[in-house]
């Protein structure tokens, strides 16, 4: 699908989409846990949905009611096909659990799921007493892990950290997981720690490197939780209300999260918007935009959208700590400097950092999504700065993470016109 959004006012409050990394993390530990539970939530994506079907492979019984999945957890695993779609999440979250339960399994993916960063995580598995046959088109598990100590980079991907910590509570034996190394996007930890918390499993650690992991056999499932607002996808909407005199108004969304993309804020007020927390909301509203400088190092996917904000800040603004970005859903930093580069904007990058020269207005034009479903909705809030109209080709990218995506860009103000090649 390719959508054209034409000249927009935009306007009006948005209720946030639950959180995509919390309902991984939520139903992970609840398929695995010792009663049913009832997860409340706002709007899913095509990630969660491979992550709920790869669950019910396992043994699950996840059930959407509307309003809340009802989850039936596993009662003995059970092996098969599992297919993780796109979802780089749903993989690496997947092939520790699968390991720990000691189950055969045929791990597939679309597009280039497969050939994005997994040999840390596969190398420490196997050291452990998985087996493990990794080709182009699938993943081959057997074996079963046993404790004792783990350790693995915290510079290619939290989510291995996130899979490990999620695993190790189900083995038989008490487990060290150290992190060894740099360690980026830690709030992404912070956030897995804080899900296994409200699963009664708790990671002691003394300096927020090495965890001790006590081996619980199941979690201990509360009767219902909530998803917690995406602050990664409310981003956009963030940025958006930056560059509108009149502002947006975002609901859902809390402050005192665990996610680190709530980092927006400080952003936004960075580049000189304006930002009231209220009790029910959050209004950000254009004041006069600057140019700012920012490390990336903990909030790699806020760039693109960052860049968006960035090219209409009055200077030079400077996004460094961002080569990670190479190992995405596309190469983000080729992706996102198409993007801003396409809609008539200055960027470069150079020394691990993205340049962007900001100027009153973009021109607007042509953007590849790339099947990047962040460079699709950078696009679209772009289009608010922009003297003619935006096209975005494969906007329905957008999916994989916040399918509701462009109903609600329309219910604010959205001019677009959907159409097919």
């Amino acid at each position: 699908m390719n959508i054209t959004i034409s000249k927009s006012d935009f306007s009006g409050k948005i209720p946030m989409a639950s959180s995509k990394s919390h309902l991984h993390r939520a139903l992970i530990c609840a398929s695995l846990g010792n009663k049913p539970t009832k997860l409340y939530y706002n709007g899913s994506s095509d990630d969660v949905i491979a992550t709920i079907n790869c669950l019910n492979v396992l043994g699950a019984k996840i059930d959407d009611k509307g309003e809340y999945f009802e989850i039936i957890p596993v009662k003995e695993a059970k092996g098969g096909i599992i297919n993780c779609n796109e979802s780089g999440s749903t993989l690496r979250f997947m092939l520790p659990l699968v390991c720990a339960l000691g189950v055969e399994c045929t791990i597939k993916g679309t597009k280039k799921l497969l050939s994005r960063p997994l040999d840390p995580l596969v190398n420490e598995l196997v050291s452990h007493g998985a087996v493990i046959e990794k080709t182009e088109e699938y993943i081959k598990t057997s074996g079963r892990l046993s404790g004792g100590k783990y350790s693995i980079r915290g510079d290619v991907s939290s989510q291995f950290i996130t899979g490990l910590l999620m695993a190790l509570p189900l083995l038989k034996e008490e487990s060290i997981l150290e992190i060894t190394g740099k360690i980026e996007s830690r709030p992404y930890i912070e956030m897995t720690l804080d899900a296994l918390k409200n699963f009664s499993c708790t990671a002691e650690t003394e300096d927020e490197r090495v965890y001790k992991i006590v081996p619980m056999g199941r979690y201990n499932n509360p009767e219902s939780l909530r998803a917690e607002g995406d602050w990664s996808n409310g981003a956009f909407w963030c940025v958006l209300g930056a560059l509108l005199e009149n502002g947006i108004e975002i609901e859902g969304l809390e402050t005192d999260s665990a996610q680190g993309d709530k980092a927006i804020i400080g952003i936004s007020r960075l580049a000189g918007a304006s930002v009231e927390i209220c009790d029910s909301c959050i209004r950000i509203a254009r004041n006069g935009l600057k140019s700012f400088s920012y490390n990336c190092g903990n909030t790699p996917d806020l760039v693109p959208v960052m860049s968006v904000l960035a090219s209409v800040c009055e200077g030079q603004s400077r996004l460094y700590n961002v080569e990670r970005l190479r190992m995405k859903e596309s190469d983000r930093i080729e992706t996102t400097m198409d993007m801003i580069c396409s809609l008539g904007g200055e960027i470069e990058y150079k020394e691990d950092a993205l340049i962007i020269t900001g100027r009153e207005k973009l021109e607007g034009g042509t953007v590849d999504s790339h099947n990047d479903h962040r460079i699709a909705m950078s696009a679209a809030v772009a289009s608010a700065v922009c003297k003619n109209p935006v096209t975005i080709t494969g906007a329905n990218a957008v999916n994989k993470s916040y399918r509701s995506f462009w109903n609600v860009f329309e219910s604010i103000g959205g001019n677009v016109n959907k159409w097919e090649e």
